[in-house]
């Protein structure tokens, strides 16, 4: 049954009859339409058109409470009537009034809305809600003073029309993809106006208009014949002169509202905020003349009115209220007996008695649904059950179903019954320029000198748009010029053959010659390529075919109950794979099937679904993910879908306790659980499962190898089913999981948005403003960065410049159970921002978390109190340690130097500090303590620290010396590993009194001075160790070229040490004189920083070296001029 079956039906109401009656009549101002609910408003509306066409003679504006409610109202309306009649008339605003950002899309209905109301075009139903119609609008004088109207057959120069374009704002262009464009090519003109969603292509006879048509922006080609056409410009601009949207209406307009008051109530809120500073401070204007025009459009009293003259405008207008009560007391009341469908929560035990009782009174059951696949479903179920239910189809649906005792009859949804999200469509989804503006906008943004690839030619450069002739006219085609400057035109309407070159950053492509065939031979080897996956494919396809494993039975009722309940309509792709799903599960070999598609195309409930089929053959199911957040969404999603079906979702990760861990495995093991979500934990020794017959894996590509090898052991007989965005490259393919069937998914849902991203430099008021835009549609924001540290620093931030945000931090060095509470109190809507790093997203389980639980604790306490005390960590060479002690938030962190290594040690060492691969980089220093006065003397004398000192501040980046108060463990042990248990600490007094006598003050001076003269050398990747007869004696050379010193000289610093702090030795050092910038003909002139002496150096040198005296030399080569 068509839905326009029940606008008949409900024409033929007493109480329709009555209203239809009473708007005749013309004399009652105000009628109340009592006992009205659910979708039962736009039914009646519509039917009264149908009923009495005269009586919509006249425009009916719909104001409804907020912007969703009117989106679903506008959705019933256009169900039933078609769009050709019903109009939506929105806020120009994206979102809040107060932010001030305006919508282009949004522009063209509003403006399309004001052009329809003054040409008088009847009938006409607007839908709206109070943030829209309490914006002014451009009076009727200055529309008129704006408009052009253009009528088949009538005579108008085209020169004309295009002077009049430009004097509106038009902007003319080679093709128009937007509106506020224009396009004249010989005697054709494109125009794109800002009161229609479709730009208008007008073809000239002479001076005469021989047709008019609307076309498509993405093909260019034309689409409906128009008799007239009218011509806007974008009217936002206009701030003077702007009069109240009631002001605009026609007299003869009826208002249909639920309460007047509580509008008054939303225009009077919204005007008090007016618009925000942060509204003012987005758009930097260029001159004073800009700026006083950008404040004078964001005057609240100039842009919007506020709820007192709403109200005096709206009393002006005859009203019809469908709400609870009426504002005032009504001159005429119709009453409906109407009941709002029951709610069932997929309870079909419910249903059934449900609809038996309505049955049982006489009542005709009418199923709206938007798919008869649904109505199918739904049948197919009643028949299952052997219930003797009998309904009519309706082949659309309206938002809210509901019962009328007048008619004995409910019209009752399907997406109610299945608990189904209901979307609605509007306008301005279409007439958002940036998603209609596709090739020819890209073709716009294109350069001169890209690379493009033409799939006949292969890869060119873009010539750009060019004029060539076509018979008597000229025609405007794309320049493509391949090597030998040969070149290539290609028609506009070949468009889709061309696409923009994509390969290796910082490679430029090859041209193609034409006519030499090579692109047709690259085009074959590929073709043979792809030959050879598929043999590979059919190879892999005949080995698995071998196998056997389980079949699953067919569908259900549940089953079939359960993919009813989708909140959203299959897309086709969906529907198929889910299909090609279930087929190859019900098949006696193991499935192996990847589906892939883009996010929000819908593969979870493809993998739902798989889920409970195999469930339903108390077979049980593991979805392994990625990451710690993912597993609990998934635990989440798995949950509400298969809420009420007789099976238990349970989820491991880090963020489990470990009592829990244990409760979950033993119940695996016993059987109690039939889907288990998890991480990585998912693959250990300790999961073992009763009967495991569904193997789901999430985001494949994100997996390690050693992971990938569990996998394989772990599905040798078990169906898997695997999905992605990113299929990883064929031979990872090959080893997971064969790569045998593949399902794609490239239906994108209706009305899904696009995930846009923005790279910006860091900025306070753009993240301030990032994060009120998404409370102010009550939406969550997830701020990531990369150091702990930093993440209090941002959540001070943030509360700063977005007081009311409840922010959180959560980070992986959390303890399990605090990092638990914050996520899912995020999850669950109990802060609006999460602060985090980027280890809360990789589920790590870090075996140093003692030490790191302690010194975070610690850290925490003091600063707050002292926040001018700094926090240093030191590791002993453990790159495991130094990263988990980053992770803590010290202030620095570094590495001690053990003069212990031996000198092929300390040699691979130095380099590696000094170069990427290091682990201490940027973030650490080698310092120096005075440990003269503890076990550096003991066992190897004052000379043992003066060595350590050397190197340090020598053969490091950066280092430091520091004294004070140190917390240390009163036992050190060898390994880290063997050190977290022990949570004794002691303090240390690191006291520098007795340095003076020692000489080390005198030492660490110099060291400090040659540091600060020579500060260009001590950069990264300038270190190379220098070739030392002596075992005892390290060598090294740090080097800076002139070119990066900014003198025009380079700097060289040779470092000599000895390693043993007991005997002297004597060495050979060798220098390759010419890497160093010196002439090997005159030798090196190098002057030793610690005791002055200067020395004339060659390709081989002869150093001595005490244990005290002379432990080291430190010298400097003089560049001569």
């Amino acid at each position: 049954m068509e839905i326009q079956g029940l606008q008949a039906l409900y024409a033929g109401h007493k109480s329709v009859k009555a209203l239809v009656k009473a708007l005749q009549d013309g004399s009652a101002r105000t009628i109340f339409a009592e006992g009205l609910c659910a979708s039962a408003a736009p039914l009646l509306f519509s039917s009264v058109a149908a009923a009495c066409p005269q009586v919509m003679a006249c425009p009916y504006v719909f104001v409804l409470d907020d912007a969703e409610e009117a989106g679903y109202f506008y959705h019933d309306l256009t169900q039933i009537l078609g769009e050709q009649e019903v109009f939506y008339f929105p806020s120009s605003f994206r979102r809040a009034v107060k932010f001030g950002q305006r919508d282009a899309a949004n522009e063209i209905l509003r403006t399309e809305v004001i052009s329809r109301l003054s040409a008088g075009h009847r009938p006409l139903f607007v839908v709206t809600y109070p943030e829209a119609v309490m914006e002014k609008v451009v009076s009727r004088q200055k529309l008129n003073e704006q408009t052009l109207r253009l009528r088949a057959g009538e005579r108008v120069d085209i020169t004309f029309v295009e002077e009049t374009l430009r004097a509106f704002g038009f902007r003319r262009v080679d093709y128009v993809y937007e509106p506020g464009q224009f396009a004249v090519r010989g005697s054709i003109l494109d125009v794109f106006s800002f009161s229609s969603e479709w730009p208008y292509r007008v073809d000239f006879f002479g001076d005469e208009v021989d047709s008019i048509r609307t076309f498509e922006v993405q093909t260019q080609l034309s689409r409906d014949k128009q008799e007239e056409i009218v011509i806007v410009p974008e009217l936002a601009g206009y701030v003077q002169g702007k009069v109240p949207f009631t002001d605009f209406l026609p007299p003869e307009t009826v208002l249909v509202m639920k309460d007047l008051f509580f509008l008054r109530d939303v225009a009077d809120r919204v005007y008090a905020d007016g618009f925000s500073a942060q509204a003012l401070m987005d758009e930097q204007a260029r001159t004073e003349m800009e700026e006083a025009e950008r404040h004078e459009k964001l005057r609240a009293d100039l842009m919007l009115v506020d709820g007192s003259a709403l109200m005096k405008g709206m009393l002006d207008f005859r009203r019809v209220e469908v709400g609870n009560k009426p504002s005032a007391t009504p001159q005429a009341t119709v009453r409906f007996h109407l009941t709002a469908q029951p709610i069932f929560h997929k309870n079909f035990e419910l249903v059934t008695r449900t609809f038996h009782e309505y049955l049982e009174k006489g009542y005709t059951l009418y199923i709206l649904a938007d798919s008869a696949k649904q109505t199918d479903r739904l049948a197919s179920i009643f028949t299952e059950q052997a219930s003797g239910i009998g309904f009519i189809p309706v082949d659309r649906t309206l938002h809210a179903g509901f019962a009328d005792d007048d008619l004995k009859a409910c019209f009752f949804t399907d997406h109610q019954i299945f608990d189904r999200f209901h979307k609605y469509n509007l306008r301005s989804d279409k007439a958002r320029s940036g998603k209609v503006a596709l090739s020819l906008k890209e073709l716009q943004e294109f350069n001169i000198g890209d690379y493009v690839v033409h799939v006949d030619h292969g890869v060119g450069k873009f010539g750009g748009l060019v004029r060539i002739p076509n018979g008597d006219t000229m025609q405007e085609v794309i320049k493509i010029i391949y090597q030998n400057d040969d070149v290539v035109f290609v028609s506009i309407h070949s468009l889709h053959k061309v696409s923009k070159y994509r390969g290796k950053e910082g490679e430029p492509p090859r041209l193609n010659k034409l006519g030499t065939g090579a692109w047709e031979r690259l085009k074959e080897r590929t073709k043979t390529k792809i030959k050879d996956i598929a043999r590979d494919l059919i190879k892999l396809y005949s080995l698995r075919r071998q196998e056997k494993g389980f079949a699953f039975s067919p569908d259900s009722f549940m089953q079939h109950e359960l993919e009813a309940s989708f909140l959203y309509e299959d897309t086709p792709d969906q529907l198929k794979a889910t299909q090609a799903v279930k087929a190859d599960m019900e098949r006696d070999r193991p499935m192996d099937r990847l589906v892939c598609g883009d996010v929000g195309f819908g593969k979870t409930e493809v993998a739902i679904r798989a889920a409970f089929k195999a469930c339903a053959d108390n077979k049980q199911v593991a979805v392994l993910v990625p990451t710690t957040v993912l597993a609990y969404q998934h635990f989440q999603t798995f949950s509400s879908r298969l809420k009420g079906m007789p099976v238990r979702v349970d989820y491991l990760s880090r963020a489990r306790s470990a009592a829990k861990t244990k409760e979950i495995l033993r119940d695996l093991a016993d059987g109690k659980i039939n889907i288990i979500v998890g991480t990585h934990k998912l693959i250990g020794k300790s999961v073992k499962f009763k009967d495991l017959g569904l193997l789901i894996i999430d985001e494949e590509q994100k997996f390690g190898v050693v992971t990938k090898e569990k996998l394989r052991q772990m599905k040798v007989n078990v169906d898997t089913l695997t999905l992605t965005a990113t299929p990883i490259p064929r031979t990872l393919q090959f080893s997971l999981m064969g790569a045998r069937d593949l399902s794609v998914i490239q239906t994108p849902p209706p009305n899904r948005y696009p995930v846009q991203t923005e790279v910006h430099t860091f900025s306070t008021e753009l993240i301030a403003e990032a994060v009120n835009f998404e409370m102010s549609r009550n939406g969550q924001v997830f701020i990531v960065n990369n150091r702990i540290s930093s993440l209090y620093d941002l959540e001070a931030l943030l509360h700063k410049h977005v007081p009311d945000a409840r922010v959180c931090v959560g980070h992986g060095q959390m303890p399990p159970e605090e990092l638990e509470n914050i996520i899912f109190g995020f999850v669950h809507y109990d802060y609006d921002v999460l602060v985090s790093t980027t280890i809360i997203e990789s589920g790590i389980d870090n075996p140093h978390t003692k030490p790191v639980r302690f010194w975070q604790d610690v850290i925490a306490a003091v600063t707050k109190k002292h926040p001018e005390i700094l926090f240093l960590a030191e590791a002993f060479t453990r790159p495991g340690m130094m990263r988990a002690l980053s992770y803590v938030g010290f202030t620095q962190s570094h590495c001690y130097f053990p003069w212990r290594n031996t000198k092929e040690e300390l040699g691979k060492y130095l380099e590696t500090t000094n170069g990427d691969d290091g682990y201490y980089q940027h973030n650490t220093f080698w310092p120096t303590t005075p440990d003269i006065l503890t076990a550096y003397v003991r066992d190897n004398g004052i000379a043992g620290h003066a060595v350590r000192a050397v190197l340090a501040a020598m053969g490091s980046p950066s280092w430091g010396i520091y004294n004070g108060f140190e917390l240390i463990e009163n036992k050190q042990r060898p390994g880290f590993e063997e050190q977290i248990d022990n949570e004794k600490y002691e303090v240390k007094v690191r006291d520098w009194s007795a340095a003076d006598k020692y000489g080390i003050a005198e030492l660490l001076t110099n060291l400090n001075r040659v540091r600060r003269e020579h500060p260009k050398v001590f950069s990264y990747h300038n270190l190379t160790v220098l070739e030392s007869s002596d075992p005892n004696i390290l060598a090294f050379a740090r080097h800076t070229p002139a070119e990066l010193t900014g003198t025009d000289k380079p700097e060289t610093l040779i470092v000599v040490v000895n390693l043993d702090g007991h005997e002297a030795h004597q060495a050979m050092v060798h220098l390759e004189l010419p890497d160093y910038g010196i002439d090997p003909k005159w030798g090196a002139h190098i002057h030793d920083e610690l005791t002055g002496r200067d020395f004339a150096w060659s390709w081989d040198n002869f150093v001595s070296l005490a244990p005290w005296a002379d432990v080291a030399h430190i010298f400097t080569v003089v560049h001569e001029d």
